[in-house]
């Protein structure tokens, strides 16, 4: 039983192969989730950006019922003038003919 075959030295070194590769892995996924939890961290980023957004989004809520209602406003406004401008084109040609031919 104390007799090695061929391979104990090859399978031992892909062992501490293995086992150094799974600590660096271990560490590097640890320091990333410390790194994402820490104070100002990725997390932290994400919750300030999603807040903001939502910000965002409401203003420019506001800002599109404002602009509609002002489209409306003008709308309404520039209809009036030209309904009024339409009913006195008739009479202004009219006054306009009689000065002419006077």
């Amino acid at each position: 039983m104390t007799e090695c075959c061929q391979d104990h030295p090859n399978v031992t070194e892909s062992l501490a192969i293995i086992k150094h590769e799974l600590t660096f892995i271990r560490n590097s996924v640890t320091k990333h989730i410390e790194e994402g939890d820490k104070v100002g961290g990725y997390r932290d980023r994400v919750l300030i950006a999603e807040s903001e957004i939502n910000i965002i989004k409401q203003e420019l809520f506001r800002l599109d019922k404002a602009l509609k209602t002002e489209v409306l406003k003008t709308g309404i406004i520039g209809g009036l003038i030209g309904a009024f401008v339409g009913q006195m084109t008739p009479e202004l040609w009219r006054i306009l003919v009689m000065v002419i031919t006077r």
